[in-house]
């Protein structure tokens, strides 16, 4: 039946990670481990799974922890405190890159960000015009 072939999760909590600042940003990766992005003097916390204990636990020894630490220290790097943090002028610190424009080096029309803005305003356009019984392109 319809019913046994779909699959029914349910979520529960299992434990809370503690972190030695606010989280900026958090990312589960495949091989068991979740990384947390967090301000200066740490950057970077791994935790990973441990089969024995079933739970994670912080690993501060890996590559990738210890070589952003370095890198972060050695340019010194600011970190915000939070997400929302805003600079002198009152814009957010932390913002997400923007798409490349369509009209970039080797880039295609339909890679354009603005492109659904500017289909969304002709349509608006063109039903305008057509309540107001003009022609329609």
């Amino acid at each position: 039946s319809e019913q046994d072939k779909t699959a029914k999760m349910k979520f529960e909590k299992k434990q809370t990670i503690e972190c030695s600042f606010q989280p900026l940003g958090i990312k589960f990766v495949t091989d068991n481990a979740i990384y947390v992005l967090t301000k200066e003097s740490v950057y970077l916390q791994c935790f990973q799974y441990d089969e024995s204990k079933s739970l994670f636990v912080e690993n501060s020894t890996l590559a990738v922890c210890t070589a952003l630490k370095n890198a972060a220290i050695s340019q010194d790097v600011k970190m915000p405190e939070s997400v929302l943090e805003t600079d002198s002028r009152g814009q957010i610190k932390l913002v997400k890159v923007q798409q490349k424009p369509a009209f970039a080096k080797n880039e295609e029309l339909w890679n354009n960000s603005s492109r659904l803005l500017t289909a969304k305003k002709r349509a608006a356009r063109r039903r305008k015009r057509r309540r107001e019984g003009g022609n329609v392109d």
